[in-house]
């Protein structure tokens, strides 16, 4: 494990609670991955149906994530599509039950917008996870604003901000090239509830902290970069709604990760539209879209008489 480059290097070796005493007072401990404050996580309680989103009972997408993987977690990863066309009847059905049920919630609003400062249509990526445990604090490198929404099961959550620093030295901020993010040197495994709240209380002056329950049905929209783990032993099924640059930025930096050789061979199903499901009403046209018949003998096409361009009639 590579330490991260922590500006711990210019504060002498002191104990850890002195040492972010004097970062907060003398403010020489800047991160160079999160300078800027950004808001705390927003919850909403039983603001959805599972089913709704969907468009059956979370646990038949369980039963099939849990047939498709031979071990948990599991994750499915959507193609990203234009939020704009989201509402509209030919889009994907879960793309399309998700931004419409987002686009009816005021507090997220600002992320569901149709066009990106460029001008360039903004689009949006949803990624579903099964797992059967919790994960380990982390927090991102880059500024990833995301909404979640638990489908099935629940979770608890601790939030500890990261802009400041503090945090960074209270954790023991760890990283390697494998990872799109940072890891905690102190706390390598799921935390129980009791460790989270015993973190939450006991945090130094400037850092924010926060525990929640999370249920199916809850909602929640949260910069990657603070600090954030879950805890629970029973499966939960989640969906990440990932929009705008942020996304952008998130495609690129999962396909850079997944080029490494420990990140190799992960993927396993791939699913796409069969050609009937979008050709059917075309496979009588040729690439210029000329009407073509088959031939009697072996299987060939020709064009159409009525589009034939060949001098020969019997062509």
């Amino acid at each position: 494990m590579i330490e991260a480059p922590s500006l711990e290097q210019n504060v002498c070796q002191k104990g850890k609670e002195e040492r972010i005493e004097e970062l907060l007072q003398t403010k020489v401990f800047i991160d160079p991955f999160h300078t800027e404050y950004s808001d705390p996580p927003f919850i909403k309680h039983d603001a959805f149906k599972p089913s709704d989103i969907l468009g059956c009972d979370a646990s038949s997408w369980c039963d099939v994530l849990k047939n498709l993987s031979p071990r948990l977690p599991v994750q499915l990863h959507c193609e990203p599509f234009n939020i704009v066309d989201g509402p509209k009847p030919d889009s994907q059905p879960l793309f399309r039950n998700t931004v419409n049920f987002l686009k009816g919630i005021p507090e997220v609003e600002e992320l569901l917008k149709d066009n990106l400062t460029s001008g360039e249509p903004s689009r949006a990526r949803i990624k579903i996870r099964l797992a059967t445990s919790g994960k380990f604090i982390h927090r991102n490198r880059f500024k990833r604003r995301q909404i979640i929404m638990c489908l099935s099961g629940q979770s608890t959550w601790l939030f500890l901000s990261s802009y400041g620093g503090a945090s960074d030295v209270l954790l023991n901020r760890a990283a390697n090239k494998n990872w799109c993010g940072f890891r905690s040197g102190s706390y390598s495994s799921m935390l129980s509830v009791e460790e989270m709240e015993k973190i939450a209380a006991n945090l130094p002056e400037g850092v924010v902290g926060k525990v929640v329950t999370f249920k199916a049905g809850d909602l929640m929209e949260f910069d990657g970069r603070w600090w954030h783990a879950t805890s629970y032993s029973d499966p939960v099924l989640s969906l990440f709604f990932t929009p705008g640059e942020d996304m952008e930025a998130a495609v690129k930096q999962h396909k850079e990760r997944h080029s490494q050789p420990k990140h190799k061979a992960f993927q396993i199903c791939k699913i796409s539209m069969a050609k009937t499901a979008k050709l059917a009403n075309t496979w009588q046209k040729d690439e210029k879209g000329n009407d073509i018949t088959y031939g009697q003998d072996e299987g060939f096409y020709t064009l159409n008489k009525q589009t034939c361009e060949h001098e020969d009639e019997d062509c």
